[in-house]
């Protein structure tokens, strides 16, 4: 049972359910929002979402019984959520200049568990993982997986830092403005409180958002073309 302690501030699943919030907000001005002032918004408020995501992950991967499953796990719904991905931002089956999520968490997940095997090995994994990300265009490129790798080896405490620095990197990178609003996630990521949180239902909690990618990436396709 998770101590009185772990109770106070967020849960991973908390934090997940906000990051997920924040990720459909930002879809939804994505595809459908026209008003600059509310897409502006709008994306502004799904800043929090990649912030949190690399979080959970760079956690998630201290915690995992076994990083060979978690990375067929994320291959996996990476393979299943791209045609969807395509289908929803850019409407048709495949389109090879953007990558969903998924990509970019599990070259992340691969370059902490590298983290492991020595200096070397992580500096030429995370080298090779940056490369790959930007050429082939990852959601969030090589910053993506760099933010993941710095909240792995850095923690929640620096979670500010890490926010602006990547945020900053991206605007300088030609990125729209709202891009600085990721910074926003770091108060939240300051209130993890290290449980899991979605104890009384483990296997809703595991697979949830995995599932919730896919499922809300298509229902924003079926509305597209309704």
């Amino acid at each position: 049972m998770e101590s009185a302690a772990k109770l106070k501030g967020l849960s991973s699943f908390q934090l997940s359910v906000i990051a997920a919030a924040s990720m459909t907000v930002d879809h939804i001005a994505a595809v459908f929002v026209g008003d600059p002032e509310l897409y502006f918004a709008m994306r502004a408020v799904g800043r929090l979402a990649f912030m949190i995501f690399a979080f959970i992950i760079s956690q998630s991967v201290r915690k995992s019984s076994s990083i060979k499953r978690f990375c067929m796990r994320l291959m996996l719904f990476a393979v299943i959520s791209e045609p969807i991905f395509d289908l929803a931002f850019y409407g048709r089956l495949n389109f090879n200049l953007h990558q969903n999520i998924f990509f970019t968490l599990l070259t992340g997940v691969i370059c902490c568990a590298a983290m492991k095997k020595g200096k070397v090995i992580a500096a030429v994994t995370v080298a090779i993982a940056v490369i790959t990300a930007e050429l082939l265009c990852f959601d969030y490129g090589g910053a993506g997986v760099l933010l993941i790798v710095a909240f792995y080896l850095l923690g929640k405490k620096y979670a500010a830092l890490i926010g602006a620095v990547i945020s900053l990197s991206f605007v300088a990178n030609g990125d729209a403005l709202f891009e600085l609003f990721m910074i926003a996630a770091a108060p939240l990521i300051n209130l993890y409180n290290g449980s899991r949180g979605g104890m009384s239902a483990p296997k809703f909690r595991k697979w949830f958002f995995y599932l919730y990618y896919p499922a809300h990436l298509l229902i924003i396709y079926i509305l597209c073309i309704v």
